[in-house]
């Protein structure tokens, strides 16, 4: 714990001449608008006003208030068995002031506040942070199953702990019965890079899997996923892990069309991806190469093109692929797709169908 600022110290001390081993101190410290630093892993509060009472192996801190995270807090603890050390931080939060400790794009479709409670510990010099919030107050416009009103509740909880003296951490994020996640970071340069990452939708139990190697691995299964917003609403551009997935959904809206009963098994990187598909509309196995400008390969089983959803309206522009048979060889189609407005190149998709 630091503090920083102006502030009154009382201080008693007894000092045995003899055996000064057994000097005692005692005393309190009171801070009147200033920094408070709880552990190097949270920001400061600010405009803290506590009052901290010590003695020569033992602190309290009471009736400590400030500001952190766009909203005020309330703060108590200090040591306690075996020289362990606890806080527990009572208050409300902003989703778009969490940037010091969860930096990312889609904060910015969350609005509102809603409080919360963190309780932040230093056993065996090991710190653990752990915030529970219901997230009343809170209204989500990204998709389902993300999207909320503020009146609705989703329990959330975080648990961060950092190892190696910051060097990697560990996270964990529970959300409700909709999603489990563990992310494991390392420093690189100033910054935290995910290097493992694992979520499991609708999850069945308390644990989750983490791929092998560097990479996200999403695995379970969503009653319905609506990728068009998906899109609209994901940051493009920038590094990403290679990704492994493994889902059952009940429906999918993509590009204006609704694929149902989908089983899919998929895997992508730098250089594009694959899947492995079994829908009610489609069934096979589809490639994707980045290179140049972009090839879709397909080898199907059976492919159905839905109808267009009437509320699509942001992708209807887009046509649907043509597909005409080849003359030379009676078993193949080759399919044309035709960019959207606004679109620099084409791209061609070749379709080999399964007798």
């Amino acid at each position: 714990m630091q503090a920083s600022g102006e502030g009154r110290l009382r201080l008693k001390l007894e000092l045995p001449l003899a055996d000064l081993s057994k000097t005692k101190v005692a005393g309190d410290y009171e801070l009147a608008g200033n920094q408070l630093t709880l552990a190097s892993v949270l920001p400061p509060l600010e405009d803290a006003r506590a009052r901290i009472a010590f003695t020569e192996s033992s602190f309290a801190v009471r009736e400590a208030r400030g500001k952190i995270f766009g909203g005020e807090v309330a703060v108590s603890g200090g040591t306690r068995a075996r020289g362990n050390i606890e806080f527990v931080a009572r208050g409300e939060a902003q989703p778009n002031s969490l940037a010091p400790l969860l930096e990312h794009p889609l904060l910015a479709q969350l609005k509102g506040a809603t409080p919360y409670v963190a309780n932040v510990s230093l056993r065996n010099g090991l710190q653990r942070v752990v915030v529970e919030s219901s997230l009343r107050g809170v209204e989500s416009a990204l998709p389902a199953p993300l999207t909320k009103a503020s009146t609705d509740a989703l329990p959330v909880r975080v648990e961060y702990l950092p190892l190696e003296d910051g060097a990697r951490d560990r996270i964990f994020v529970s959300l409700a019965r909709v999603a489990l996640a563990e992310i494991r970071r390392r420093r690189e340069g100033g910054a935290m890079a995910i290097r493992r990452a694992g979520v499991s939708l609708t999850p069945t139990s308390q644990s989750v899997r983490l791929p092998e190697r560097n990479g996200l691995l999403v695995y379970g299964s969503l009653p319905a996923l609506d990728m068009d917003r998906w899109r609209a609403v994901m940051p493009s551009g920038g590094e990403t892990l290679p990704g492994t997935y493994e889902l059952k959904l009940g429906r999918v809206d993509m590009y204006g069309k609704r694929f149902n009963n989908i089983a899919l098994r998929a895997a992508s990187d730098s250089s594009g991806w694959s899947a492995v598909i079994d829908a009610d509309e489609i069934a096979g196995h589809v490639t994707y190469k980045s290179e140049a400008a972009g090839q879709v390969v397909a080898r199907l089983l059976q492919f159905t093109v839905p109808p267009t959803l009437a509320n699509a309206a942001s992708t209807r522009r887009r046509r649907s692929p043509t597909c005409r048979r080849s003359t030379s060889r009676p078993s193949a189609s080759t399919c044309a797709a035709t960019p959207s407005a606004g679109s620099s190149s084409s791209r061609t998709a070749r379709a080999r169908l399964a007798d």
